[in-house]
């Protein structure tokens, strides 16, 4: 059995379970299990009638979790699925509320340190991406088969990045003399047309813009925040770890109770969602100095806390 350094730093664990566990003996999720350095936490504290569901959609943190949380025995369940299917799942395992529930929608250190999932710019692997094998493409086929126009898209709107349209062009002509197979080759790709102080940061965004569109994080992520708050009991806690702007966009709104809402303004009937949540801390949680210098990858976290009114 792996010990937690050596697989899953949990970002921000003392403040996650202080803030998520108001009953030691209720029922709470962990819809992004990876290593399972949150879960081992979450379970340090819970009761002896505490129960924990978690869920991942990688085979390889639910392979790894089930041996390194075996010794909770019934007080922990998981579940080898896509966040988006947990409220269905909860149904089905006769869960009918929720106590708290965790997302942290990083991607796990595990996943970003081994190169032939493809997820780093900072060594050479296979264009991949995939968080799950439930995932409909890799970043291979997106870099390869998408339109110029596509690309663009997918590095302005997922990636926040300037010069999208010059990278998409890049990589259009480059794919024209052979195919992009590794992450070595979309570096080389990139960095040709930022400049070099800028090439980090570039290709931080360039490869997030990818990895979001292969793992469609973004379509589902408001839909099941809002479908597990339904399930939360009065009181109940959500907290959400964000890396990035857009995905906290979001979870403000769920957090906030202030959800985007497809009802005209001047409707007559209130939105049936809004209200439901408070925040807690209203600018969020982040890593301290001290954390960060330990675990680099909290830099750019921020916890976010709700609590069911």
């Amino acid at each position: 059995m792996e010990k937690a350094p050596e697989y899953h730093v949990p970002v921000l664990g003392p403040e996650v379970v202080e803030h998520l566990i108001t009953d030691p003996d209720g029922t709470y999720v962990d819809a992004t299990l990876g290593g399972g350095g949150h879960a081992e936490l979450i379970l340090e504290q819970l009761g002896s009638e505490g129960r924990l569901i978690g869920v991942d959609r990688d085979p390889v943190a639910i392979a790894t979790t089930s041996q390194r949380l075996a010794r909770y025995g019934k007080r922990f369940d998981q579940r080898q699925i896509p966040f988006w299917q947990l409220p269905d799942t909860l149904g089905s395992l006769g869960v009918e509320g929720l106590d708290g529930a965790l997302f942290d929608l990083g991607v796990s250190s595990r996943q970003i340190d081994d190169a032939a999932r493809g997820f780093s710019y900072r060594q050479d692997g296979p264009l991949d991406m995939r968080m799950g094998p439930d995932a409909s493409q890799t970043a291979e086929q997106v870099v390869n088969q998408y339109s110029e126009r596509d690309l663009t898209r997918v590095f302005r709107e997922y990636g926040e990045e300037r010069a999208s349209t010059r990278i998409a062009r890049s990589i259009v002509r480059g794919r024209e003399e052979e195919p992009i197979r590794s992450t070595q080759q979309l570096v080389d790709l990139v960095t040709a047309q930022v400049p070099e102080r800028f090439a980090t940061k570039s290709l931080a965004r360039i490869f997030q813009g990818i990895r979001i569109e292969v793992n469609g994080e973004l379509d589902h992520l408001e839909p099941t925040l809002n479908g597990i708050v339904d399930r939360l009991v009065t009181g109940g806690r959500l907290a959400v770890l964000t890396y990035h702007s857009l995905e906290d966009r979001v979870v403000k709104r769920v957090v906030r109770g202030t959800p985007q809402s497809s009802l005209p303004r001047d409707f007559p009937v209130a939105d049936p969602n809004a209200g439901k949540m408070k925040e807690l801390v209203r600018r969020g949680i982040t890593a301290s100095e001290d954390e960060v210098a330990v675990n680099p990858r909290a830099r750019s976290a921020k916890l976010r806390i709700g609590v069911k009114v």
